[in-house]
């Protein structure tokens, strides 16, 4: 689809109907994936306020008690392309509700991009994760996105066992108890072996790390 004039100034994008999918799940659960709308404003509230302490320490390192309005709608209004949602919603009481939320931000001094995923407690542990991690690689990559960076906490064991199951070769350092990973997405940045610049530290073994807590 060509944008118009006034849509490439403003960074503007259609909504991305080409990456709405289902899937199945264990225990039966059938979900809709598709772009965060701004529409979804009360959705990712409600969703965000059925979070364990831990699943909001894991996600924002601090213990937010609510989502402020202006993250909400930062989180919600996207240009889907440099950064992307993808919402897996399934049907309850008569309405929608948000399961997880799989995410992306792109570094603007970079080519890579950021990647967080939450999924709600009760229905981690399905696979919803993997699911949301391989669909957001696919879409950075046909959005010119070359890598993916995370933060991740050391003892999110489900995080951390989660990358280590999708990404084959990845760059490390450990830092006060995070993770700061980076990992390419394509054949010709990996061949580069790009080292991540994450202060003087010395480079921690992720895989040899947590291989030793399996």
């Amino acid at each position: 689809m060509n944008l118009t004039a006034t849509q490439e100034k403003s960074g503007f994008r259609p909504y991305p109907r080409q990456y709405e999918t289902r899937a199945r799940f264990a225990g039966h659960l059938n979900i809709f994936f598709r772009p965060i709308k701004p529409t979804d404003a009360d959705l990712l509230r409600e969703f965000f306020r059925s979070h364990s302490e831990r699943t909001i320490l894991y996600r924002y390192f601090t213990p937010l008690h609510d989502l402020p309005p202006e993250l909400v709608q930062q989180f919600v209004n996207l240009d889907y392309h440099s950064d992307m949602a993808i919402v897996g919603m399934v049907p309850f009481e008569g309405r929608e509700r948000m399961l997880c939320v799989g995410r992306y931000c792109r570094n603007p001094a970079a080519n890579d991009a950021e990647i967080a995923i939450t999924v709600h407690d009760q229905w981690q542990r399905h696979g919803i994760g993997t699911f949301l991690f391989k669909l957001l690689t696919r879409i950075a990559r046909e959005n010119g996105i070359t890598g993916f960076t995370a933060d991740v906490m050391a003892d999110n064991h489900g995080m951390l066992r989660l990358i280590r199951k999708c990404v084959d070769n990845m760059e490390s350092t450990l830092e006060a108890g995070v993770y700061h990973l980076w990992f390419a997405l394509d054949n010709k940045t990996r061949a580069a072996q790009r080292h991540l610049k994450l202060g003087k530290k010395k480079a921690s073994s992720f895989s040899d790390a947590f291989q030793r807590r399996d």
